[in-house]
C-alpha cells in the first residue's frame, strides 16, 4: 500500500525503496551462502577430525562465509542509504540496515567462542 503525503499542494505517493529491498534481499543471500559455508565446515570437522587449514575444502569454506560477510556490508551500506533517501519507504531499508548488521556479528561472536574453547581445550 502506498502512503501518500501532500507536500506544498503536491501529492508525493511513497514507495518502498529500492535501496532498501536491495538491502534486504542482499542478506537473504548473504545468509544462504553463510549457511552453506558453515555447514560445510561443520560436515568437514565431523568427517575428517582434525582438518588442515591449508587444505582447498578449507579454503572454499572461509572463501564462502567471506563472501557472504562481504555481501553483508554491500546490504548495510545500502540499506543505510535508503533510510535517508527522501520521499520513500524506510520499512526494508531498516530491516536490511539491521539484519546485515547482526549476522557478521553473530558470525564474529562464533568464531570468538571457538577459539575460547580451543584454547581452553575443551575443542
Amino acid at each position: 500500500m502506498n502512503e501518500v503525503s501532500i507536500d506544498q499542494g503536491k501529492e508525493i505517493v511513497k514507495n518502498h525503496s529500492k535501496l532498501g529491498i536491495a538491502s534486504f534481499v542482499i542478506f537473504i543471500v548473504a545468509i544462504l551462502i553463510e549457511i552453506i559455508g558453515v555447514s560445510y565446515s561443520t560436515y568437514l570437522q565431523v568427517k575428517l577430525g582434525n582438518v588442515d587449514p591449508k587444505s582447498m575444502e578449507t579454503i572454499i569454506t572461509g572463501s564462502f562465509i567471506l563472501f557472504g560477510i562481504f555481501l553483508n556490508i554491500i546490504g548495510f551500506a545500502l540499506g543505510v542509504v535508503g533510510i535517508f533517501k527522501k520521499n520513500t519507504k524506510k520499512v526494508f531499508s531498516i530491516i536490511g540496515t539491521i539484519l546485515n548488521v547482526c549476522i557478521p556479528l553473530f558470525l564474529l561472536l562464533m568464531i570468538a567462542i571457538g577459539l575460547f574453547a580451543k584454547s581452553k581445550g575443551l575443542v
